[in-house]
């Protein structure tokens, strides 16, 4: 009898699973030494959370905001990009009718998880220079594990 493979899904969730071993992912705020992995950390639970790979979406934010909440930049047609993934201000309206509010870094990683649902990496290509040749150990250390 032949083995049966296991389906891409079962082979990402296993590896989330790894990654979550490895990197185990603390709420408590007093664990997190900077600002840098509290945001490291959030975006990798609510990735996770949504059965997404969590590392793509980390290196994005580092490229677009150095993982930073209060970053604001004002683009030539006036709109604006906001916070950690730098949503641009003209995804505001359908942000609130889904009840979140772009401005707030929290729903801003929330809104940036609905856009990578819908259009992958499409909505930060401005930026995949950056990400796409950032090295994942620049990251894994924001995702470590901190003694008290």
């Amino acid at each position: 009898m032949a083995k049966e493979r296991p389906s891409l899904v079962t082979l990402k969730l296993f590896i989330l699973v790894c990654l979550l071993v490895l990197f185990p992912y603390q709420s408590s705020q007093a664990l997190v030494k900077s600002e840098e992995e509290f945001v490291a950390k959030t975006i990798f639970a609510r990735a996770v959370e949504q059965g997404i790979n969590p590392i793509p979406l980390i290196k994005i934010a580092y490229c677009e905001s150095r993982l930073t909440v209060s970053a604001k930049n004002v683009n030539k047609n006036k709109s604006i990009d906001i916070s950690v993934f730098q949503v641009n201000s003209l995804h505001r309206p359908t942000a609130l009718k889904l009840g979140l509010d772009i401005s707030n870094y929290s729903d801003n990683i929330d809104y940036a998880l609905v856009l990578y649902k819908r259009n992958g990496t499409q909505d930060w290509l401005a930026s995949a220079k950056c990400w796409r040749n950032l090295d994942s150990m620049k990251i894994y250390p924001l995702l470590a594990l901190n003694s008290p």
